[in-house]
């Protein structure tokens, strides 16, 4: 009986995870015409970054919400903004066709004072009860009074 050597066991272990990685790359690729939504926040100066962490009670703070339609049709979002477990705020973005963007940008004012006051911010296709996304986008802020 003859035996493989170090180098070619070395070759087909190489082959194997080489095939192993090309299927996990073209099993989580998104197949072409795939249908999705971003949805994203934008602070005061319209960056991804730098959001705020400490706001005054009653006195309003801006973001921008953002939403681009990659669905195969016109779509129409609303975004509900809860703190506290109560809606604050509901946007409409209106019907956006295929590939077009919309930006809001929006005061938002947190009344009660305490540390780490969570602002969620909801996304939902224009008639349907569940959010789009299970996971709402958050801020977390201290809420320090006036």
């Amino acid at each position: 009986m003859r035996s493989f050597s170090s180098g070619a066991l070395f070759i087909v272990l190489a082959l194997a995870a080489i095939c192993l990685g090309l299927i996990v790359y073209f099993a989580t690729l998104p197949e072409p015409g795939s249908k999705f939504s971003e949805f994203y926040l934008l602070n005061s100066s319209g960056q991804p970054c730098d959001y705020p962490a400490r706001v005054s009670a009653g006195q309003p703070f801006t973001v921008t919400v953002g939403v681009v339609n990659r669905e195969a049709a016109p779509t129409a979002y609303t975004v509900r903004i809860v703190s506290g477990g109560r809606e604050i705020k509901t946007l409409e973005s209106g019907t956006l066709e295929k590939d077009k963007k919309w930006e809001r940008r929006t005061g938002i004012t947190l009344d009660e004072i305490g540390p780490e006051k969570k602002v969620e911010f909801y996304l939902f296709i224009a008639g349907q009860e569940r959010p789009y996304i299970e996971r709402p986008l958050a801020l977390t802020l201290d809420v320090t009074s006036p």
